[in-house]
Formats: C-alpha cells, sequence, structure tokens
C-alpha cells in the first residue's frame, strides 16, 4: 500500500479488501464521469441566450401553385418570456385579397406550425372576423397529452401573446381584438 497504513485510509476503505477498494474507486470514478456526462450534455441543450431564435420559415408544397409572396411580421416570445419580438417572414398567400379571414388564416398557420409536433395537439383552427374583432376558435386533438390548462405561463405567453400582437398589430387588417375559443367555448386562464 505504498507507505499507507490501513487504520489512515477512509473508513469505507479501511475494512476492504485490495478487489472491493478497486471496485468502489472504479464505481466512483464512473459517477464522476456519468455526471460530468450529463452536465456536457445539459449544456449542450441549453440555447445561447445571446442568439436570436431561428426565423420561421413556412413549409410549401411543391405539388400546390405558389401564391404571391407577403411580408409580415410575426411575433414571438424571447427567449425568456418577457417580451414579443417582431420578426419579417415571407408567407405565401393571395396578396391583397380582400378577405382578411383567409390572410390572417394562413398568418395564424405559420404561427401554429411552431406548435405542430407538441403535446398540446393543436390539430386545426377557424377564424372569423366581425366589427374588428378575430375570433380564432382552436381545435385540439381529442388523445393530446396536455389539456389546455397545462399550458405554462410561458408557453400561454408565447401562444396566445404571440398570436395576438401578431394579428392586432398589421395595419391592413385593422382589427382591435383578438378571442380564442376551444371547440366554440371561451379559452381562460
Amino acid at each position: 500500500m505504498n507507505g499507507i497504513k490501513p487504520n489512515n485510509l477512509p473508513g469505507v476503505f479501511r475494512h476492504s479488501t485490495r478487489k472491493q477498494s478497486r471496485s468502489i474507486v472504479i464505481g466512483l470514478l464512473a459517477m464522476i464521469v456519468g455526471f460530468g456526462v450529463t452536465y456536457r450534455a445539459r449544456a449542450d441543450w441549453m440555447p445561447d441566450v445571446n442568439q436570436t431564435p431561428p426565423p420561421l420559415t413556412p413549409t410549401v408544397d411543391e405539388s400546390t401553385p405558389i401564391a404571391p409572396t407577403q411580408h409580415r411580421t410575426l411575433y414571438r416570445a424571447d427567449l425568456w418570456c418577457q417580451t414579443l419580438e417582431p420578426q419579417v417572414v415571407e408567407l405565401h398567400i393571395e396578396a391583397n385579397s380582400g378577405d382578411p379571414e383567409a390572410e390572417i388564416a394562413a398568418t395564424i398557420g405559420v404561427v401554429l406550425k411552431q406548435w405542430t409536433g407538441s403535446d398540446l395537439g393543436i390539430v386545426g383552427y377557424r377564424v372569423t372576423v366581425r366589427d374588428r374583432v378575430a375570433t380564432i376558435d382552436l381545435r385540439r386533438d381529442p388523445s393530446a397529452a396536455r389539456p389546455w390548462i397545462g399550458l405554462s405561463t410561458c408557453e400561454q405567453f408565447a401562444l396566445f401573446g404571440g398570436l395576438r400582437e401578431t394579428i392586432m398589430n398589421e395595419p391592413d387588417w385593422n382589427i382591435d381584438r383578438v378571442e380564442f375559443l376551444s371547440l366554440g367555448k371561451p379559452l381562460t386562464f
């Protein structure tokens, strides 16, 4: 033992055989290395706070004829869910169609693409505009993992706040208020 007397060893090693001590040391090293790997993996997972979110780019089915391009300002929550930041994107919707419902619906579709694949299960929506009020009736998959009430405050802000700001800040649509429904019933949190 290279001059170390058994009585001077830490308690776990004092009454162990050499083989047991080696197993304990290997186990401790594995735990330390495992913690380091876990820590690195979590550090890689964390978003870079100095990086701006990637731009939204709607996907277009190539078999569908592409409508003229319009630039729309979408609002997305920042990384800390404190503010909604404007982001100009290109949308392929009928330019100046005169039907704000169609334009709003196309814009909502782009915003909701961020939420596809989430456990919230948004599968569709309807838009109506009446007296400068846009009503968005969201549809969920009945087997979705989380109910609306399961949204965190940040998710509520990102989804509903982003949609509201996007719609109300578009001067061509002249919308004063946005209401959200689920299957015809008001969403309240």
